[in-house]
């Protein structure tokens, strides 16, 4: 810190620094207390354990090239649109740091390569678009698990999450979603972002 003074009372004002300097302007030098942790609110609801679904998808052969291309290109595009309309709900409900999870999905989703390589994969395998897509998820998920970071080894969740959306829109299933009907205490090994944000907070 360089303080610079002009003028006649230059020299006092120097020293009138100088002395609330040694004052530590007027705060306390000493440490503050420790303060102790708040203590959490007491939560009580009935456990429901929660697996997280899963989905076999079995090697099919077919030759329907461009049909089984067409098939996953409809499923990623409506998967898309379940990712801006996740992002919205996530900052309408909670922030924009957490909409910006779902923001991240629909980028990484967005990305042709993905689609590329699925195709590819079709073309050579004369294999089911859901089968496919499949191994190209899957083969990034493993990716992320192996990676060195903590933080990026977790976010292998998030490309199942897509993985599971997708391939629903590929089979024409409709989203199931948790349903509780008195609060209730949520426990699951792994559970997809896009379910958390689903849950009824009130309940849950």
């Amino acid at each position: 810190l360089r303080l610079l003074s002009r003028g006649p009372d230059a020299d006092a004002a120097l020293a009138a620094f100088q002395a609330l300097a040694a004052e530590n302007f007027g705060e306390p030098t000493e440490a503050a207390p420790a303060r102790r942790p708040a203590s959490a609110d007491r939560v009580e609801g009935k456990v429901v354990l929660y697996p997280q679904p899963q989905d076999r998808v079995s090697r099919e052969t077919s030759t329907a090239i461009g049909q089984q291309q067409l098939r996953l290109k409809r499923a990623i595009d409506r998967t898309l649109e379940d990712l801006s309309a996740l992002t919205t709900l996530a900052e309408a409900t909670f922030s924009a740091d957490i909409a910006a999870i779902f923001s991240g999905h629909h980028t990484l989703l967005d990305d042709p390569d993905l689609y590329a390589a699925a195709c590819d994969i079709i073309r050579d395998e004369q294999c089911s678009a859901a089968w496919a897509w499949q191994q190209v998820l899957s083969d990034l998920s493993q990716q992320y698990r192996h990676l060195d970071d903590a933080y990026l080894q977790a976010r292998y969740i998030d490309i199942e999450d897509i993985l599971h959306r997708t391939l629903r829109h590929l089979n024409e299933r409709d989203e199931v979603l948790p349903q509780f009907s008195a609060p209730s205490i949520l426990v699951a090994d792994d559970i997809f972002p896009s379910t958390v944000l689903q849950l009824n907070a009130e309940q849950v």
